[in-house]
């Protein structure tokens, strides 16, 4: 089924652009940290 599969890509995308974004913030907040020290 197209749509069903479609829908899984979709969902794995959005997984994986929410992880990147956590990644990128995690990585800013140490970025700060270092520079307030």
């Amino acid at each position: 089924n197209f749509d069903e599969d479609h829908q899984e890509m979709m969902i794995d995308y959005a997984n994986d652009l929410q992880s990147i974004k956590v990644d990128q913030q995690e990585h800013e907040e140490e970025i700060d940290e270092l520079f307030m020290n």
